[in-house]
């Protein structure tokens, strides 16, 4: 016998939901803690979304998907900026110390 998922017209998970995906938006636009936190939130408010989405399919659900997906990707977007920008300035430190400018400048200094 299959087991029945009790209708609920309760959109607690759903306004969880928008509320961690509009926090999850606003955190990954700020500086690498805040990207890795936006991503973390972004999750934590699909998973409530899909809980939502699977209690009462409402509007609150899709919003929180929405809002949840899109705070996970700005996050990962800004995480991956962050990474490639410290790849090349560490790039470009090494080149300095191949050429010799760095050591000439920490000498002056």
């Amino acid at each position: 016998m299959p087991k029945e998922v009790k209708k609920s017209s309760d959109n607690s998970f759903g306004i969880l939901a928008v509320t961690l995906g509009i926090l999850s938006i606003v955190l990954s636009l700020t500086v690498l803690i805040g990207s890795f936190a936006g991503v973390a939130l972004g999750i934590l408010g699909l998973i409530f979304a899909i809980i939502q989405g699977k209690r009462n399919k409402n509007s609150w659900s899709k919003a929180g998907i929405w809002l949840s997906v899109i705070g996970i990707i700005i996050g990962l977007i800004f995480i991956s900026l962050f990474i490639s920008a410290i790849i090349e300035i560490a790039r470009q430190v090494q080149e300095l110390q191949a050429s010799g400018a760095l050591d000439a400048a920490a000498l002056a200094g």
